[in-house]
């Protein structure tokens, strides 16, 4: 995204000296750029809302079969997080449960 701004900054700053066809070919790379900046802009929107919505917020605007879809992914992410921290807390027990053998074999022997 950020090689696609930089060269449509780049074309808009050159100027259109030489030959009409040569001019042609760089007004189609800057329209060309521009619908690729234009599709980008509309995309990063998007992630913008969706994110916001993740977070809870605007959700009056969102219909009811948005606001199911919403609730059905919160519910795998939590799900997955707390499958997550599970697996953390085991190998932490699993951890500890080593050093307290290994301390008791140390000490008590």
């Amino acid at each position: 995204a950020r090689r696609t701004i930089q060269r449509y900054k780049q074309f808009c700053s050159e100027d259109f000296s030489g030959n009409d066809a040569a001019n042609r070919e760089q007004i189609s790379q800057m329209e060309s750029l521009y619908q690729d900046v234009t599709k980008l802009k509309a995309k990063h929107e998007s992630l913008e809302v969706s994110h916001r919505h993740l977070l809870g917020e605007d959700l009056e605007q969102c219909s009811l079969k948005k606001l199911q879809s919403l609730e059905k992914q919160l519910l795998r992410t939590q799900s997955r997080a707390r499958q997550f921290m599970t697996k953390k807390m085991l190998d932490q027990i699993k951890t500890l449960r080593k050093k307290v053998r290994h301390y008791s074999n140390t000490f008590f022997l």
